[in-house]
C-alpha cells in the first residue's frame, strides 16, 4: 500500500515518509540527509537574500528540505539511467507533489574526488557541473554543504567521539 499523502505544499515530514516508502538502506537514507542538511542550508541562505518571513521563509525552507530528501528517493527501486530519475519524476507527479520538487576541509574534499573509491557511484562532471549551473566557485560550494553536514553531525552519524 502506498502512502498518498496530499502534496499541495510539500513538507519535510511527507517527504521523509515517502522517501522510506521507497529506500531501506542506511547508506542511501544518509545520503538523503546529508543532501537536504546541504540543501535545508541553501534555502535558508536564499530566504535571507530574498527577505522572506514568518510562513513564506518555513515553506522555501520546507521546499528546499524535501527536495534535498527525495532526490534519489526512486534509485534503489530504479537505479539504471534509462529509469532514474524518470520513475520518481512520474511518482512524485502522480502523487501531487509540485513540480519545483524535481528541479544538489575543501582541499580534503578536492582530493577525495580524485579517488574512484570515494562516493563511486558520483560522476565527477556532474559535480563540476552543479557548481558551475548554481553560479558558485567548486570550493565554496564543498564548504557550504560540508559545514551544513556538520551542523547535523549527529542526524547524519558523523558525531566525532569525544576524549575521555
Amino acid at each position: 500500500m502506498t502512502n498518498q499523502i496530499p502534496a499541495l505544499f510539500p513538507t519535510r515530514d511527507a517527504a521523509w515518509i515517502l522517501l522510506n516508502e521507497f529506500t531501506q538502506s542506511p547508506s542511501l537514507l544518509k545520503h538523503a540527509l546529508a543532501v537536504e542538511s546541504c540543501l535545508r542550508a541553501y534555502g535558508e541562505e536564499e530566504v535571507l537574500r530574498l527577505g522572506l518571513v514568518g510562513e513564506d521563509a518555513s515553506r522555501f525552507v520546507e521546499l528546499y528540505s524535501a527536495t534535498g530528501l527525495l532526490h534519489d528517493f526512486d534509485y534503489e527501486r530504479h537505479p539504471s539511467p534509462e529509469e532514474h530519475p524518470w520513475v520518481g519524476v512520474r511518482i512524485l507527479e502522480e502523487r501531487g507533489w509540485p513540480n519545483e520538487i524535481h528541479d544538489v576541509e575543501v582541499p580534503g574534499v578536492r582530493k577525495k574526488l580524485k579517488d574512484k573509491a570515494f562516493a563511486r557511484g558520483v560522476n565527477r562532471d556532474d559535480v563540476l557541473n552543479g557548481a558551475k549551473e548554481l553560479a558558485v566557485d567548486l570550493d565554496q560550494h564543498i564548504a557550504f554543504c560540508l559545514a551544513a553536514m556538520q551542523n547535523d553531525a549527529d542526524a547524519l552519524g558523523l558525531g566525532v567521539p569525544q576524549p575521555r
